[in-house]
């Protein structure tokens, strides 16, 4: 059997994880915005239209990223709740 507080530094570590998986991936999504919406112009100089499908993928992968986010935040509290209560379980 595994020792609760290797059980509990892993569920923490997840979490941790998954915390700055949403961050860099939030980060890249941003960029992508910021490229898709950043005027450009072609060889003969005409203007390049703004690529909308490639603005909308990045809104939608930055609300999972978010989602990823808050999810992962859950989990450490879960594990940090589930060490107050043994924690007062001993007590």
């Amino acid at each position: 059997s595994i020792p609760r507080e290797q059980t509990m530094e892993s569920v923490i570590a997840s979490g941790i994880q998954g915390i700055n998986s949403a961050l860099t991936g939030t980060a890249r999504a941003a960029s992508d915005i910021v490229q898709a919406t950043t005027p450009r112009v072609d060889a003969s100089g005409r203007r390049v239209d703004v690529g909308l499908m490639e603005v909308a993928e990045s809104v939608v992968d930055l609300k999972i990223y978010a989602l990823q986010f808050e999810a992962s935040v859950r989990i450490i509290e879960s594990a940090d709740n589930m060490l107050g209560a043994l924690l007062d379980e001993r007590a």
